[in-house]
């Protein structure tokens, strides 16, 4: 064998058995291109896309909130485009506007049609506290409205079974790892039947689903009913539904009322 043939064999063992030994080509280093979801992520992306299919809807029913420490009970109307325009009209006895709520995505509207208070603030982080007992943001009652269940961003999702006994509970957490959010499946893990939102102080809000109706093949709350740490908030009681709709964005920008004299 000739001396240059010698050495190219030579370098081809050598470098065979680098690879052997090099600690980063061993089978227990292999990296995963892809890695397959786990029945948590499975189920909080089926949470996600719950009823997306639509993207205007309009509703009319019963209204209980509490306000200022007291508990009213009015007929109301709706209507929305998701993901931030809404608008919601609480009637007086005689079935005309007596309080007008609406969000254009940008701004957040609030009319008191009997004394005339008007008041506007940026739709971002807004919440219905100046009208109810309870923080619930416009998205919020939007997604809850459409069908869906409110998604707090979290770092770490956790499935475990239900302290009760009966069905599981996902658990939202940050990465400080507080918990953010609580979401009760029942016993197949096919339906949601509350949800639970926390901040660094506790519970802020607890949404229950009690009843759901089928409108053009999807399914909508016909009961909402939100709570905060002592007592019920906010109530819709659904007696129609309308949803694919056409809807005009000008019903969702409030303005003051000009009074004459």
């Amino acid at each position: 064998m000739k001396r240059t043939d010698c050495f190219m064999l030579g370098m081809a063992i050598l470098m065979a058995i680098t690879v052997l030994i090099s600690p980063g080509c061993g089978p227990r280093h292999v990296k995963k291109d892809l890695e397959t979801p786990s029945e948590t992520d499975k189920l909080l992306t089926w949470i996600e896309q719950k009823n997306a299919a639509f993207s205007t809807f309009k509703g009319v029913g019963q209204i209980k909130f509490r306000s200022q420490g007291k508990l009213q009970i009015s007929r109301g109307l709706w209507a929305g485009i998701k993901p931030h325009q809404f608008r919601i009209e609480i009637l007086n006895p005689a079935r005309q506007p007596a309080a007008s709520i609406a969000s254009d995505g940008q701004w957040l509207y609030l009319l008191s049609h009997g004394s005339g208070q008007f008041h506007k603030e940026p739709a971002e982080n807004a919440n219905l506290s100046k009208f109810i007992s309870t923080p619930v943001s416009i998205s919020d009652i939007i997604t809850l409205l459409s069908g869906g269940v409110p998604l707090r961003s979290y770092h770490k999702a956790v499935l475990k079974q239900d302290p009760s006994g009966k069905g599981y509970v996902i658990v939202l957490k940050k990465r400080w790892g507080g918990v953010i959010e609580k979401i009760y499946l029942d016993e197949k893990k096919a339906d949601v039947h509350q949800v639970e939102v926390y901040n660094l102080n506790g519970l802020v809000y607890r949404v229950i689903y009690n009843n759901r109706q089928s409108v053009d093949g999807f399914m909508l709350p016909k009961n909402i009913v939100i709570t905060n740490r002592k007592e019920l908030s906010l109530q819709m009681d659904v007696d129609k539904y309308w949803v694919d709709i056409p809807v005009s964005t000008a019903m969702f920008v409030l303005r003051p009322p000009i009074f004459t004299f």
